[in-house]
C-alpha cells in the first residue's frame, strides 16, 4: 500500500502546482467533483467530464494533471491497480457499498476515471486546508520522502 501513499502525495503535489499556476476552471470543477458522495462517484465523474469538455482549455488541462500523475508516480504505476482493487474492496466489505454506481468495470483501467477517483479520495480533508497550509504540508512529505531516500 506504500504506493497508494505515494499517489496521495502525488495528487496533493499536483492540485498546489495548479492552484499555484492560477487554473480556476479546472479547480472549481474537482471541486464540484468533490462535493459527490463517494458512492455516487460515477455520475459525479461524468459530470466533471461534461463539464471540461466544454472548453478546450479545461480539457487540456486535464489530460496534462493526468499526464503529470501519471509521471510523477515514476516507477509507482501499481499505485493504479492497488487503488481500484481498495476502493473495490471498501465498497463491497461495507454494508451499503453495493449502491455505489460505478459498474463499467473497464473504468478501473480508465487513467482519466482512476485519476479523478485519486483526486476525489484524497484531496478529501486536504481542500479544508488554507492553500499556505496545503503548499506546507506538500513541502514536508517531499522533505520526509528525500530524507528516506
Amino acid at each position: 500500500m506504500d504506493k497508494l501513499i505515494h499517489l496521495s502525495h502525488i495528487v496533493k503535489r499536483t492540485y498546489v502546482e495548479i492552484d499555484v499556476d492560477g487554473r480556476n476552471e479546472i479547480l472549481l470543477a474537482i471541486k464540484t467533483m468533490m462535493r459527490k458522495p463517494l458512492v455516487a462517484f460515477n455520475q459525479a465523474y461524468g459530470d466533471f467530464i461534461g463539464a471540461i469538455g466544454k472548453s478546450s482549455d479545461m480539457f487540456d488541462m486535464w489530460l496534462s494533471i493526468q499526464m503529470r500523475v501519471i509521471t510523477n508516480l515514476g516507477e509507482h504505476q501499481l499505485a493504479w491497480t492497488q487503488l481500484a482493487t481498495m476502493v473495490q474492496e471498501v465498497f463491497n466489505t461495507t454494508e451499503g457499498g453495493e449502491i455505489s454506481d460505478i459498474e463499467d468495470e473497464e473504468d478501473w483501467k480508465r487513467r482519466s476515471f482512476l485519476t479523478a477517483l485519486a483526486f476525489r479520495i484524497y484531496l478529501n480533508d486536504f481542500l479544508l486546508l488554507s492553500p499556505e497550509d496545503q503548499q506546507k504540508e506538500v513541502k514536508a512529505q517531499e522533505a520526509a520522502n528525500e530524507q528516506a531516500a
